[in-house]
Order: structure tokens, then sequence, then C-alpha cells
């Protein structure tokens, strides 16, 4: 499972990491400059209420230049290159 949290904005989680990266990118291009936003690999808890974080496999910001990935994880991207990340 990957939740992620757009600031000031949309949250959510899904089971593709591929959408859940795409889903926080599609957010950031609305969002104000100067939203961050976080993807992280989580474990659904043993009560089923919340989840419990393994891995954040990427952050991102909207900026004036549009959305910039700032820090992934190999998990997240190939190589865990953030140049690799697509530049929305």
């Amino acid at each position: 499972m990957y939740a992620w949290d757009v600031t000031g904005g949309a949250c959510g989680a899904s089971r593709d990491r591929d959408q859940a990266l795409a889903v926080v990118g599609q957010e950031l291009t609305t969002a104000p400059v100067g939203a961050t936003a976080a993807v992280v690999q989580v474990l659904v808890s043993q009560t089923g209420v919340g989840y419990i974080p393994v891995e954040v496999i990427g952050r991102a910001k909207r900026t004036e230049h549009g959305v910039v990935w700032t820090e992934t994880a190999a998990a997240g991207f190939p190589g865990g290159n953030p140049a690799a990340a697509p530049q929305l």
C-alpha cells in the first residue's frame, strides 16, 4: 500500500505505487506554489484502522516552474534518480 498527502489538499492511498506517484503529481499541478507532498509505502495496521509507515518513496513540491520531485527512494523511480521522475 502507498499513502500520499498533499499539504493543504488531497490525501489518499493506493495499492499501486505508480498510481500514487501519478496522483501526487496531478494534485500538485493545481496546488499553490510552495505546496509539498509525500508518497509513503505503508502497512495496514493490525486493527485495520490507519497505516504504519514503512518508507518514504517520494517527495515533491510545487514551484513556480511546476512540480519538482525532491527526494525519491530506489523503490520510487528507476535508480532512485529524481531526474527520472516525471516533471509535470
